[in-house]
């Protein structure tokens, strides 16, 4: 638990449950990259198949971001957002 004083880190971790959804992320309007990683059904049911491997999550980077920015997050994933 940290202490009352200290401000609160902004979240990274974006989970999206059951249907589409759009997120817009705002609290920065420069950066230098923006990396997303995405682990979502369809990597997941690879797991499931008559000859199941495991799929790691696919990754997308900018270089040239443009702030604040619109993401699109598949049903049922994990999304990771690294803005530096």
């Amino acid at each position: 638990m940290r202490p009352k004083s200290q401000p609160a880190q902004p979240q990274r971790d974006v989970f999206q449950i059951d249907l589409k959804q759009l997120i817009k992320l705002s609290a920065q309007t420069t950066a230098t990259s923006v990396t997303v990683t995405t682990y979502d059904k369809v990597i997941y049911n690879q797991t499931d198949e008559t000859t199941p491997v495991w799929a790691g999550p696919t990754t997308t980077s900018n270089t040239s971001p443009t702030l604040p920015r619109t993401l699109t997050l598949a049903p049922w994933s994990m999304n990771v957002v690294f803005i530096q």
